[in-house]
């Protein structure tokens, strides 16, 4: 202002104004005290830089009516980016995968808000897509645990909201509020001790471990105790993928863990054969079996993607497929929209073709 400090203090009142008066007065305790609400209690993306007139819209949603998950249940939540606008947007196809360009925000009632934090970052080539208006592009996100552990695992209520940071502006998500329900019984509660670790998370995130032998045993057990549980069909997937490949593994012996050099533990490659029928029972029941049970409880987008493993390893183990005629407009579609019965339909062909022998484990 004009005349600097001292034409600034030769107006000032020395009091609070009569609005800062009643706000100190009546406000609730939390508003009042500086620092006293925590980050995201009320404040949470308030300084985001979101467009006054945004081009994209950021949904999460559930595959399912409610957003209730039964005790243990991972959370996979589908993340939806639509074009909003009244052009075409160029995008980068792998933008939703990048966890690195997103805050996620994990609260559950009545304690401090958690930032989920993915246990690895990948690296895409960067190839880009045209977005209609209209149209939207999809991914999945297994939020339930990360490097700060167990994100959403108690029983109770749940508030997350992610803001996607673009390169001019940061698209912030609606709320998404969902409930884990109280264990069923005392096999739950039992199971949950060994369950909610940090080899159980590792597995259950990177879709299978050939060598956490601890967290698969507990996934063996919960596949066998709680098999009509929504858990036992993320167990199934993890347990099935090792067992459908080939693996070579530095075997540490005793000293597996250590900071310890090979040469120095005795360490040796072992050879780990797939034991694809032991796969194949564990797919089958996972994804096909009980079709709209798996996709709810796995998501949508993470059941097309484990369909196209199974079909994959099957074929790799000496299964037919049957040959179709070549329709451009139909597999454009199929592979643009994930056609679930068909590629259902081949897994069945290709396993009524599957009569090798499984390998011997060496």
């Amino acid at each position: 202002m004009s005349g600097g400090q001292t034409a600034f203090f030769s107006d000032f009142a020395y009091r609070f104004s009569d609005n800062e008066l009643v706000f100190m007065r009546h406000a609730p305790e939390r508003f009042v005290q500086m620092g006293n609400a925590d980050w995201f209690d009320h404040h949470g993306f308030e300084q985001a830089s979101a467009s006054p007139e945004p081009s994209l819209k950021l949904n999460l949603r559930v595959d399912r009516a409610q957003a209730t998950y039964q005790f243990l249940e991972p959370v996979v939540l589908e993340l939806k980016l639509t074009n909003i606008g009244r052009r075409p947007l160029v995008l980068e196809r792998e933008l939703l995968s990048k966890t690195d360009h997103m805050t996620v925000i994990v609260k559950k009632r009545d304690k401090p808000a958690r930032q989920y934090l993915p246990f690895a970052r990948y690296c895409h080539d960067q190839q880009a897509q045209v977005v209609m208006p209209g149209e939207f592009v999809t991914d999945s996100l297994f939020i339930s645990v990360g490097r700060n552990g167990w994100d959403i695992a108690e029983p109770g209520y749940y508030t997350i909201q992610i803001a996607l940071h673009m390169e001019r502006e940061d698209i912030v998500s609606d709320v998404l509020t969902l409930r884990v329900a109280p264990p069923r019984g005392y096999d739950e509660e039992f199971l949950a001790q060994d369950f909610f670790s940090d080899d159980v998370g590792r597995i259950l995130n990177f879709d299978g471990s050939a060598i956490l032998r601890r967290g698969n045993d507990t996934l063996r057990e919960v596949n066998e105790r709680l098999g009509d549980h929504a858990v036992a069909y993320h167990a199934r997937v993890a347990l099935a993928a090792p067992l459908a490949r080939d693996y070579k593994v530095l075997d540490m012996g005793d000293r597996m863990g250590e900071m310890a050099s090979a040469k120095e533990a005795g360490g040796r490659l072992r050879r780990s054969a797939p034991r694809i029928e032991e796969a194949r029972q564990l797919y089958t029941s996972a994804l096909l079996e009980k079709k709209d049970q798996a996709i709810a409880t796995l998501g949508r987008t993470d059941y097309e993607y484990y369909l196209g493993r199974f079909r994959a390893a099957l074929v790799e183990h000496g299964a037919v497929l049957k040959k179709e005629p070549r329709d451009v407009k139909r597999d454009a579609k199929r592979e643009k929209n994930g056609d679930i019965e068909h590629t259902m339909r081949v897994i069945k062909e290709a396993l009524s073709s599957l009569k090798d022998p499984e390998p011997v484990s060496s």
